[in-house]
């Protein structure tokens, strides 16, 4: 999938000055979607069109620094998958929801293959040396299901499991790869990737959870970490890009 998105003289990385302006631009629409989230239904447009560039905005920061991004093809099509789901869970209904939700539960395949999951279970990998690094994961992930359970629609119980578990294994992967480096950028991998685990849990909290444990302005703060957490995602394997196998 890499080699059909990069290849050719107009894939070339163009400046730095150009990506640290996409990256400046990605804050810019992240900061007038959270203007538009706080002005509720007075700021409904702002909030649609500025979440819709969002996903977008990064697949262009990911272009913009070249075919030299270690599994480039497989972080483009996580952020498109991302996109998707931004576009469907602004929509009203459950259908809708789960049409959502399956668009995450892709894009964290995604990123998956982004981070070789894979390398977990090899010989010296985060699974075979410290098993129980999983727990803290697992545990967050039932201890969310247990407290929600109640409220979560009996036909959307398995979605939403199956949600849990690939965003807790997209966590730990993202662990897994970060643990192998010391620079500031492998620090930021793993802040993305557990700020995109508080934002979904947010998410769920708002949405079967609302009574059991209300939360003052949960659709900026979910947007908050949400786009905070997919910018460092991105960034960091810009950043890292030289060091990543």
């Amino acid at each position: 999938m890499n080699k059909i998105i990069s290849g050719g003289a107009a894939d070339q990385p163009v400046s730095r000055t150009f990506t640290n302006w996409v990256l400046a631009g990605y804050a810019l629409i992240a900061m007038l979607d959270l203007v538009g989230l706080s002005l509720a239904s007075e700021g409904i447009v702002l909030h649609r069109v500025a979440k819709s560039l969002l996903m977008p905005g990064l697949m262009l920061l990911v272009w913009s620094a070249g075919p030299g991004i270690p599994r480039r093809g497989w972080l483009f099509a996580a952020l498109f998958a991302s996109w998707l789901g931004d576009l469907l869970l602004m929509l009203p209904g459950n259908q809708f929801f789960l049409f959502g939700l399956a668009s995450f539960f892709v894009a964290h395949v995604f990123y998956l293959l982004v981070f070789q999951v894979g390398m977990l279970l090899r010989p010296g990998g985060l699974l075979r040396i410290r098993p129980w690094m999983a727990l803290p994961f697992l545990g967050f992930a039932g201890a969310l299901l247990g407290l929600l359970w109640e409220g979560i629609p009996a036909d959307m119980r398995l979605s939403v499991c199956a949600y849990a578990g690939v965003i807790s294994l997209m966590a730990l992967a993202a662990w897994g790869k970060s643990r192998a480096f010391s620079a500031p950028w492998a620090g930021l991998l793993m802040a993305g990737a557990l700020l995109f685990l508080l934002s979904d849990s947010l998410i769920a909290l708002g949405k079967f959870g609302q009574e059991q444990l209300p939360i003052p302005a949960q659709p900026v703060w979910v947007m908050f970490t949400y786009a905070l957490a997919q910018g460092c995602i991105v960034w960091s394997w810009v950043q890292g890009a030289s060091k990543i196998e």
